[in-house]
């Protein structure tokens, strides 16, 4: 995973004390994946990227289980 960090000097006192940071994630999925692909794709990339100390074993549980819920509840949606 590429990282790309910038560090921006403000005056953001007294609104913040000391700092902050926005995450920003890109996120690139194979067009010609169907839909729940898709989902699965961005879940795990996205746990990826918020939790670097995470096995990729245990991304790929927690992507399973969250991607199955959603697909629980699209089928009592409809």
């Amino acid at each position: 995973m590429a990282l790309n960090i910038t560090v921006s000097l403000e005056n953001i006192a007294p609104k913040i004390i000391g700092g902050y940071s926005i995450n920003n994630v890109e996120i690139y999925v194979d067009e010609n994946l169907d839909c729940q692909s898709k989902r699965e794709v961005i879940i795990h990339e996205v746990l990826e990227a918020f939790l670097p100390s995470w096995s990729h074993d245990k991304i790929d549980e927690l992507t399973d289980l969250l991607t199955n819920s959603l697909s629980i509840l699209d089928e009592e949606a409809e």
